[in-house]
């Protein structure tokens, strides 16, 4: 995370940050996310809720492939996101409503 937040520009957050290294499979979102002070600063409210869905759809994907959160495939997370109508780059201009469900 570098510097202000400009139009255009995008941040990419790793799924690691959601997950605990203490803890197998214990999946945190919203505000319990670890990044720095800034940088939760500047996810706001539509970040911290992208955050609680992806937490929904990473204990799904841990469930159905029986893992620990930190061995999920961050590829196959993002894909799952997107396949669920998730606006993950800001590119979409139709509001959120899912054709599919977290267990699909």
């Amino acid at each position: 995370f570098r510097g202000e937040r400009t139009e255009g520009t995008e941040y990419s957050l790793p799924y690691q940050v959601m997950t605990v290294t203490e803890f197998d499979n214990l999946i945190v979102a919203g505000h319990g996310i670890s990044v720095e002070k800034t940088v939760a600063h500047k996810l706001g409210c539509g970040g911290r809720m992208v955050t609680g869905q992806c937490a929904g759809v990473m204990a799904a994907g841990i469930v159905k492939k029986n893992l620990k959160s930190a061995d999920l495939d961050g590829i196959w997370l993002r894909s799952r996101m997107e396949e669920l109508g998730c606006d993950l780059d800001g590119k979409k201009t139709r509001p959120y409503r899912p054709e599919k469900t977290i267990t699909d």
